[in-house]
Formats: structure tokens, sequence, C-alpha cells
């Protein structure tokens, strides 16, 4: 072993401390006790935190450098940049994290609540002045997700941080699925136990064989079979079969490699900036439906002029998204209100089973 340097100490042990403070240790010993497979939690929560351990050492190491003096400062600053400058501002550590925090503060004040979005409006509109405006949305959706975003397939998506902690979009009114806010904290165990459940809808469903080996099948197994799918008729579709949008055989390649296509990728954070402002418009126009419906139903003028009063601060606050209380399906409801519960149930059950169900509920 080579002589001890006064300033280093040991060389060997100042070798084993260097790498695994930049490569991480991945040893249980490393985890958060609930984390190391005895406990209550048991291999629940070995399998829940597999998949963080990178992350968190990530983590560890950025601040470890920043704190560390000026080179280390400089070294923490490259590390980042280098991070952003592949996945873009969506893919710094805790990016995820923060929009979710921010929408639901902005969603409680009255707003829309679509960070995201207004973020790129806003380079959009920023860069348009100088750029011009395809030009500028080409340079936003680089800035938002990273210079390898323009590649044929999203490998930006896979190198990203943004979504570090577990559930923060739990407490969003918008938030519509909070069942996958849950299993983002139980992770793979979840995730399989989801995947029973597929194999049983899709035997029960008449899916067949096909369907529930697809739905046990790996993850490799089911982007070869993805692939396949999407070679065979040029289009990508959701899990309900409808298209998403065309496709190539090199993105039908990409795929079956493990890859998702970026036209694939590019479609559906489009559709999720869109849709998140949609579900927040019909979550508040059916709050304030219902209030306006229950005041009229009831009689209450003060109610009525409460719900008014909600529409016009909404559509102060956010006048890119306004609402409009249709008056046809306001009467709706109040007859709906004003309808015995059997009558409803009846009403909305099958026209074939309705005479059935009728009998059923004597």
């Amino acid at each position: 072993m080579a002589r001890d340097n006064p300033e280093l100490g040991n060389p060997y042990e100042f070798a084993v401390k260097a790498i695994d403070e930049t490569q991480g240790i991945y040893s249980k010993a490393n985890r958060p006790n609930w984390a190391r497979g005895t406990g209550p939690f048991g291999a629940v929560g070995v399998a829940a935190f597999t998949f963080k351990q990178y992350s968190v050492g990530y983590v560890e190491l950025l601040i470890r450098m920043a704190k560390s003096g000026k080179n280390g400062r400089i070294g923490a600053a490259l590390m980042l940049g280098t991070l952003v400058m592949m996945s873009g501002m969506q893919g710094a550590p805790g990016a995820d994290d923060l929009e979710d925090i921010i929408d639901t503060v902005s969603q409680y004040l009255g707003y829309t609540g679509n960070s995201r979005l207004a973020l790129r409006k806003s380079l959009e509109s920023g860069l348009g002045s100088v750029f011009g405006q395809e030009t500028a949305k080409a340079f936003a959706h680089i800035v938002m997700y990273g210079g390898l975003s323009v590649l044929p397939g999203d490998a930006g998506g896979r190198i990203g941080m943004g979504n570090l902690f577990p559930a923060t979009a739990f407490a969003k009114p918008s938030e519509q699925n909070r069942a996958s806010q849950i299993a983002e904290i139980f992770g793979p165990p979840l995730g399989l136990a989801t995947q029973v459940l597929d194999a049983g809808l899709a035997a029960e469903s008449g899916g067949g064989i096909l369907g529930v080996a697809k739905a046990f099948a790996p993850v490799a197994v089911r982007n070869w079979m993805k692939a396949y799918d999407m070679a065979s008729t040029g289009q990508y579709s959701d899990a309900r079969g409808r298209k998403v949008v065309d496709v190539t055989l090199g993105d039908a390649a990409l795929k079956f490699v493990g890859i998702q296509p970026t036209v694939v990728a590019d479609d559906t954070k489009d559709a999720r900036l869109v849709n998140l402002t949609k579900q927040r418009i019909v979550q508040v126009k059916s709050a304030i439906s219902s209030l306006k419906a229950q005041a009229i139903a009831d009689r209450d003028p003060e109610m009525k002029a409460k719900a008014d009063a909600m529409v016009t601060d909404w559509n102060q606050k956010n006048p890119d998204a306004p609402i409009r209380i249709n008056d046809g399906a306001m009467l709706r409801r109040v007859k709906e209100i004003n309808t015995e519960r059997r009558e409803r149930l009846l009403k909305a059950m099958p026209k074939d089973f309705r005479a059935i169900a009728a009998k059923e509920y004597e």
C-alpha cells in the first residue's frame, strides 16, 4: 500500500470515500430503516425505495459539492447545468414537485393553477419578439425539456429528476387520480398489484390468454408488443386502443428497445398541459353549478349571489379560461335535486335493466 499522504490521509480510505460520495452507496446500510427489509414494512419498503436511491445520492452529492468551497460550487453548477441542458428545466431536481406545490396553492387562491403551461407561454412570448413565433416555440420546448428532446427518442425523460417526492399533487383540487398519487408512495409493489388487477380485468372483458399475458408481461415484453402494433398499424394507440398519433417504423424500432418516440412523448406533454387546465375548469364549474342549483332549489338568494360572485371572481382572475353557467344544465341540476333517489337511480340505469331494477328496488 502506498505511503500515507499528510494532506490526504490514507490513500485507500481517500479513494473509498471519493467513490462512495461520487458514485453512491447502494447497500441497505445507506437506506432509511423502513427501506432495509426489516420491521413492519419489510420487502415493501425495500421495493418502494429501489428506484429512489440514485436520485437521493445525486442530490446529496450536489449539496456536498456546493458546500465544499469555490471549486465545489463550480462543479455543482456544471453538474446541475449538464442535467438541465439535457433534460430541460422540467428535469431539474424537484421541478415537478415544485410545480405541484405552486399549482396547489394557486388553485386554492382561485386560479387555474397550471404553472407549466404559464411558463411555456411566457417563454414563447419572450422569445417570440426576438426570433419569431415558430422559432420561439422550438426554443421554448428545448428550454423546458432539454436538448435531448430534439432527438427521435425521448431520452431526456429518462434522465430528468423532476419528480423527487411522491404524492405532491394529492391535495391539488383539480387532481382527478389521487390513487396514482398514493401509488407513487408504494412504487413497484403497487405497480405489481396493478398488473394483477389488469390481468383480471383483461380476462373478465374477454381479452383472452393474450390479454392476460400482456398484463403480466415484463416492461420489455410489453414494449416489444407495442412496437409490433405500431409497425403494423402505423399509429400509436392509448390503453383503450384509441389513436394518439401517426408513427414510423423508426419510431416502432425505438419503442422496441424501450425508448418512447419523441413524436409520442411531445404529444403526451402537450395533451397533459391542455388537460390540466380543462380538469380545473370542469372542477370549478361543477362546484359553482352545484352551489347555484342548490340555491335555486332552496330559494336561497344569498347562496345564489355567492355562486354568481364566484363566477365573476373566477373570470376576473382567469380571463383565458372563462366559465359560463348554462341555464339548461342548471335547470336539469335543480330538477335532479328535487327528484327522489329511487327515481334518479332508475333513470341512470340502462333502459333494458330499468324494469328489473325497479322490481329489485321494491
